[in-house]
């Protein structure tokens, strides 16, 4: 099933399902929604997003009567595969998946040093082979940030709804998040970017709420004009403040790391392909959620500025 829509910045959540009370809880016993999982890891806003251009659909002061492009509509297809759909070593099943995204952003920069952005955004997601992992997602976003120097500091808040494959709400949540980013040249050709978010998720059911810290790190030069490789890295932390206490005893902490290799070839103006391959792995400290996998895409994605 799919959604088909209006939404808001880059994204995907989470939810597990546990088995009823008075049971041992083990990974046997958890059955972890891996498009859930996986949009945790992957989390609905990420701050590598954020860059002193992410918002330049206007120069200058935005009170001045130029003419400029603020909005932006952005739709990708993805077809991707996983060595590790559910997200659990001790259910390990590879599995194809299909993804499409549509979102409406509108942001720009006032006195060339704020920026200021708005977007409502929806994404679906579908197994082939195990449907009851697929998700959609609606969410929107506020952000805004303040360039200081190569470095660019902001605050972004948004909120979410994740519903399984046949629409049902699984769970839908507001956060709050500082972040900063910032980009250099290496050399002529290679260009580094980073960037870091902190702040807090409140979740509903409340299980799901905690703290998330993000990095993020990516060096990108140019093969030829239309086309750009990147080596990229990131890790993303999460300490629960209340997971599901009638099942684990233990607090639950994850890290979770990701590194890939990703190509980008602008076959027009607005349309670009993306291949991307990448690692993933987590470690918690509740053993049902240790797993690492190997994920492998291929994106078609157009954007139109307006």
């Amino acid at each position: 099933m799919n959604i088909v829509s209006i939404l808001l910045s880059v994204g995907v959540i989470f939810t597990v399902v546990l088995l009823q009370d008075g049971m041992s809880v083990s990974a046997q016993q958890v059955n972890v929604n891996a498009a859930a999982e996986r949009a945790q890891s992957s989390p609905i806003f990420n701050p590598s997003a954020i860059t002193k251009e992410s918002f330049a659909t206007g120069r200058g002061d935005i009170f001045l009567l130029q003419k400029r492009k603020l909005f932006e509509v952005s739709l990708s297809g993805e077809t991707g595969h996983s060595t590790n759909a559910f997200l659990s070593d001790d259910q390990r099943e590879s599995d194809t998946y299909l993804r499409e995204r549509a979102a409406l952003s509108v942001g720009t920069i006032i006195a060339q040093a704020y920026s200021v952005g708005a977007s409502i955004s929806a994404e679906s997601t579908q197994f082939l082979n195990n449907g009851q992992l697929g998700s959609n997602v609606i969410s929107t976003r506020l952000s805004g940030s303040r360039s200081i120097g190569t470095v660019s500091l902001g605050l972004t808040t948004g909120g979410a709804v994740v519903l399984n494959d046949d629409f049902d709400e699984v769970v839908r949540q507001i956060d709050l998040l500082m972040t900063a980013a910032t980009e250099a040249k290496v050399t002529e050709l290679v260009q580094a970017s980073a960037s870091v978010a902190l702040g807090y998720v409140i979740a509903d059911p409340d299980d799901f709420s905690h703290v998330r810290g993000i990095a993020n790190a990516r060096v990108s030069m140019p093969l030829r004009n239309d086309v750009e490789v990147s080596l990229y890295g990131s890790g993303t932390v999460r300490r629960f403040r209340n997971f599901f206490r009638q099942n684990f005893t233990e607090d639950r902490q994850d890290l979770t790391t990701r590194a890939g290799v990703n190509l980008n070839y602008a076959l027009f103006p607005a349309v670009a392909i993306l291949a991307d391959v990448s690692g993933v792995a987590n470690f918690s400290t509740l053993d049902a959620f240790h797993y690492s996998a190997l994920d492998a895409s291929l994106r078609v994605e157009a954007r139109f500025a307006f």
